[in-house]
């Protein structure tokens, strides 16, 4: 076993928005030279969806649902996710022989328990994703992909026994492919751009979460480690979304300063992030700082908003009228 670290962008394609499987597909795809980043279209995820999940429903930070990384979406790029459940490891193995020759890699499910890289070895029961890159039959070992304690990808090898130890003790024994096909880039994106469009035509925000989070942060209903807790979940989804966001402005050809708003934003939002941790420690937090930091991300994304409608719902509206007064 190591943790010789994998070769990514770790800052960007983290674990803040992602979960673990989103991360892994999406770091692997891009390394099959996918342009992943198309991917993050739509992550200007709205605050209140993340209330409403992680704060009001306190859903885990992992269990986050956002209308990123769809179906859809993973098509639209050339990538066709499927979902196979097999009883056993041994049943599995011939299928995900071919799958990684095909495609470079598997998504595997498992019960992390029996994984001595992961911290909850033998001490907690745990469902988690890792990635199967090859296998040497001579020596027995898997190659594998997955987090370390901090959440950072590394290269690490196991034999076979523990693999299918990991799988067969699972709760749902699964594993994920994803067959690729290079889409022509200029299709992509504007595809891509296109769906941006719907995108921003529907998108909702109340900002309650940053209007109000002094009331949140106060609330006397839960205790001051949960609430902290729980916020510190939001703006750590928050801060990842926007990175991913301004990547996907940076990669589409927007403009630098619509780029920097977005990476901004993901950076008060950090800061906010911190300053949680430190509250949930201490039990307590100055209220004050934690507004001023969330007005500034209110009034950043308010004027990127509709800085991005300006030029793209203006510009969508015109092409259709001109549309119409050809055909007229």
């Amino acid at each position: 076993m190591s943790d010789k670290i994998f070769d990514y962008n770790i800052d960007l394609y983290n674990r803040n928005f992602m979960n673990c499987a989103q991360r892994h597909y999406v770091v692997m795809l891009g390394r099959n030279g996918l342009d992943v980043d198309q991917l993050f279209y739509n992550t200007l995820v709205s605050t209140d969806l993340m209330v409403e999940q992680m704060y009001r429903s306190k859903k885990a930070k992992y269990d986050f649902a956002g209308p990123s990384f769809s179906h859809e979406d993973l098509m639209r790029i050339g990538v066709d996710r499927q979902e196979h459940f097999v009883d056993t490891f041994t049943e599995a193995k011939p299928i995900l022989l071919e799958k990684i020759a095909q495609d470079g890699f598997v998504l595997l499910a498992g019960d992390v328990y029996y994984f001595p890289h992961c911290p909850e070895y033998r001490n907690h029961h745990l469902f988690h994703l890792i990635v199967l890159t090859g296998y040497d039959e001579q020596t027995n070992q898997w190659q594998i992909v997955d987090d370390n304690p901090a959440s950072v990808m590394c290269h690490y090898q196991y034999d076979e026994a523990m693999v299918a130890a990991f799988y067969d003790n699972a709760v749902v024994r699964e594993f994920r492919t994803f067959a690729q096909q290079k889409v022509p880039s200029d299709q992509l994106k504007a595809t891509t751009s296109q769906a941006f469009i719907d995108y921003l035509a529907d998108y909702q925000d109340s900002y309650e979460l940053l209007e109000r989070i002094s009331d949140f942060a106060t609330n006397e209903f839960d205790a001051p480690t949960v609430r902290f807790g729980q916020l510190h979940d939001v703006f750590s989804v928050l801060n990842g979304s926007r990175l991913c966001f301004a990547r996907y402005l940076e990669q589409s050809g927007h403009e630098a300063h619509l780029v920097q708003a977005a990476n901004d934003i993901a950076l008060v939002a950090a800061k906010a992030r911190n300053q949680l941790v430190q509250a949930k420690i201490l039990g307590r937090i100055k209220v004050e700082k934690l507004i001023d930091k969330c007005q500034r991300i209110a009034q950043q994304e308010q004027q990127l908003l509709t800085a991005l409608r300006q030029i793209h719902l203006t510009a969508s509206q015109q092409s259709v009228s001109d549309t119409t007064a050809i055909t007229e």
